[in-house]
């Protein structure tokens, strides 16, 4: 088979059978090498967070900020990172580390931070079933809520997993506003990201 291109001179082909199996097998070369070095990439329009322990994607308009809990600084045995962006809409996770000397298990390590929610004056209005799971072979706790801030009605989602590679609990949650302008519509989306953030996260 040839494939007469060549318009200077149609009787001489340009691209012969060989030379287009040649170009073919280049080109899924190097598709399939670049999908090979980008399996584990986050989404178009993500970056990775990757420290304290743990690995996150996020969306690369937030701002992130590491703080600790109840001290003015994070340590190893507690603290949190926090990525939010705000528009029209708000969009809130969280990965809180917890040492296990603070609490028992995942139940009473949710417990705790549900009620230092409280204590910062955010009222959890709706507190659904907690759920158990399996997320990258660890035991995953996850509960459903809604919680009530001056202002604004949040719904959101919070898990805690036991990390025995670093000896602590992890707890990642989400909040989700989708319409400033009207903070007492919520939202729908909730279980669509939260399943997005946990596909990504992974400690270490």
């Amino acid at each position: 088979m040839r494939v007469n291109v060549n318009t200077r001179n149609p009787e001489k082909p340009l691209f012969t059978t060989r030379s287009l199996l040649i170009i073919a097998l280049v080109v899924l070369a190097v598709t399939g090498g670049n999908l090979w070095l980008n399996r584990n990439a986050p989404p178009l329009g993500y970056v990775e967070y990757s420290q304290r322990g743990f690995t996150i994607y996020h969306p690369r308009d937030m701002q992130i900020y590491v703080e600790g809990l109840g001290q003015p600084r994070p340590t190893s045995d507690l603290g949190v990172l926090i990525g939010r962006r705000e528009t029209t809409s708000l969009e809130q996770f969280g990965v809180i580390w917890l040492s296990t000397d603070m609490a028992s298990d995942l139940d009473a390590a949710l417990d705790l931070i549900l009620i230092a929610a409280q204590e910062d004056n955010a009222e959890v209005t709706e507190l659904g079933e907690r759920e158990t799971s399996t997320v990258n072979s660890h035991e995953t706790r996850v509960s459903k809520f809604t919680i009530t801030e001056p202002g604004v009605n949040s719904r959101g989602a919070i898990g805690v997993w036991y990390c025995d590679e670093d000896d602590r609990y992890l707890m990642l949650y989400l909040l989700h506003v989708p319409d400033l302008s009207q903070p007492d519509v919520l939202s729908k989306s909730v279980d669509r990201m939260w399943r997005g953030y946990v596909k990504s996260f992974e400690c270490h």
